[in-house]
């Protein structure tokens, strides 16, 4: 395995979005994505880990769930190649549409978001 990951409820207006994004893309001459769509958040990249191990360790912590949330803004990162993976880099932040004001506006900014990041 290369990454662990936690999939995410793919709903109308995520899908909407996602499709916009394509669209967009399209129209600035990028390639498409062949992929298909899969809304996650990835948790860790894994590097010479064996199958067994990470199987052994999800078995002992992976029943971890949680309560529905909001989510207040959606964040544009972007990440270089290093050992040790990272560093994450906030490109820009947008708070969303019908969000929670006080949720949204925990960063100032993305550069205050990418200090707290690192």
């Amino acid at each position: 395995p290369h990454a662990v990951w936690a999939g995410v409820s793919a709903s109308p207006d995520l899908v909407a979005l996602q499709g916009e994004i394509d669209r967009i893309c399209q129209r600035l001459g990028l390639p498409a994505d062949p992929r298909k769509f899969s809304p996650h958040v990835t948790l860790a990249r894994l590097r010479n880990s064996s199958p067994a191990d990470v199987a052994q360790y999800l078995s002992a912590r992976g029943n971890f769930s949680t309560l529905p949330f909001r989510v207040g803004r959606f964040v544009l990162m972007s990440s270089r190649d290093s050992v040790g993976g990272g560093p994450y880099i906030v490109e820009e932040a947008w708070p969303l549409v019908g969000a929670d004001p006080l949720a949204s506006s925990r960063f100032a900014s993305a550069s205050d978001a990418s200090r707290i990041m690192r």
